[in-house]
């Protein structure tokens, strides 16, 4: 009986090797063909900025796996005193694949695509850095060669940005504009800026040797207007407040002066009268652009108190309402020029959080002044045109 109970258990010690060696194989041959889930967003680049030993911001560029054509940037905030940071989730607005970090600082980050799609990072202007409120991308595309620049649409707008390790870049973005005022981004202009304003839309570049040049869309390149003068230098459009009247040309109707707190019109004979007056808000009327048919004016009236704010405004040429552009969205706005005998040229900023309304340059239609068309987005607050002849 012993023995049999000997056998007996031998063979079922041999069974239970047999199933174990059995399903041994078959667990590993399953594994085999389980596959180990991926990652929802795949890490292809990354930076941390250091203040001493402390991290400041953690930057993660890549795709999602379920998107890979899409870039995504995920960024938080490690900042001291800001608690427990939700990462910003942010998506490029072209299917360029993943985008490397080439540089980064306390300012902004610079980011390309294989196919030399660049995007610039910058942090919200609600802050210093916006690190409480996020960031967003800001697309430049592709360098462009000033000599050999692509088939250019016959109406485009030329953006003036500051880019990179602490915005320490220059460039100027070329965004062309088709019938209906639709953009299409075109790229880049590295080391170039704009020249000092005038009442034309219309100004020159100023290149990285301080030379002047237009862009010339029928000969695909950029042309000499100046030669190079040391002395010319980038224009900040942010300056000292005004404290007299400034004159902006108004064709037949004469001449418009933008002064403190009103706007008058002095008539080719000489008589002055005032168009606008708003003495209470303490207000500059800094600028004043009458429309092509001298119907509109486009104003901007700057406050002065802690800093500045600035706001932009439709107002009939004879008088009558102001009436506030983009209405409402914006916590700044910056008037620059007539695109078409409707379409003004407005840089606006955003009220301080990530997403729309978006900073950036916008046509605004006067017959619809609450809507409006984003042209680049953008922190610049500058811009100037090109127009074939």
């Amino acid at each position: 009986m012993n023995r049999r109970i000997l056998i007996g258990s031998s063979a079922a010690v041999l069974v239970a090797l047999v199933t174990g060696v059995v399903l041994g194989l078959s667990l590993r041959h399953e594994a085999k063909r389980v596959k180990a889930p991926k990652p929802a967003f795949v890490v292809s680049s990354r930076y941390f900025h250091h203040t001493g030993k402390k991290i400041n911001f953690r930057v993660f560029s890549g795709t999602m796996s379920s998107a890979p054509r899409w870039p995504v940037v995920i960024w938080t905030d490690s900042s001291p005193g800001n608690g427990h940071p939700k990462p910003w989730v942010i998506a490029g607005d072209d299917p360029t694949g993943p985008l490397r970090i080439l540089e980064g600082g306390y300012g902004g980050l610079l980011l390309r695509a294989k196919n030399g799609y660049t995007y610039s990072l910058e942090g919200n202007p609600a802050s210093d850095w916006g690190i409480r409120v996020g960031a967003d991308l800001h697309p430049l595309g592709k360098r462009l060669d000033p000599k050999h620049l692509p088939a250019l649409s016959k109406l485009g707008v030329a953006v003036p940005v500051q880019y990179g390790r602490d915005g320490k870049r220059r460039a100027v973005v070329l965004v062309g504009l088709d019938k209906d005022i639709r953009p299409h981004l075109y790229g880049y202009l590295a080391g170039y800026s704009i020249s000092q304003p005038s009442p034309d839309l219309d100004r020159p570049l100023l290149g990285p040797d301080h030379a002047l040049f237009r862009i010339d869309p029928s000969a695909r390149r950029l042309d000499l207007v100046s030669r190079t003068l040391a002395s010319r230098k980038t224009w900040n459009r942010r300056g000292s407040p005004q404290t007299r009247c400034r004159p902006w040309p108004g064709g037949a109707a004469g001449t418009y002066l933008g002064c403190p707190g009103r706007i008058d019109l002095v008539q080719r004979d000489g008589t002055r009268t005032t168009v606008y007056r708003d003495e209470g808000s303490g207000g500059v009327w800094e600028v004043v652009l009458p429309s092509p048919d001298g119907k509109t004016l486009l104003v901007q009236e700057g406050v002065y108190a802690c800093g500045g704010a600035w706001q932009t405004s439709f107002l009939p040429a004879n008088g009558g309402k102001l009436r506030a552009i983009p209405s409402g969205k914006f916590s700044d706005s910056w008037a620059l020029g007539w695109l078409t005998p409707n379409s003004a040229l407005v840089a606006a900023r955003a009220p301080g959080e990530c997403g729309p309304p978006y900073s950036g340059i916008y046509a605004i239609d006067r017959r619809y002044p609450d809507s409006s068309t984003l042209i680049l987005a953008t922190t610049s607050d500058d811009a100037t045109i090109w127009r074939s002849k």
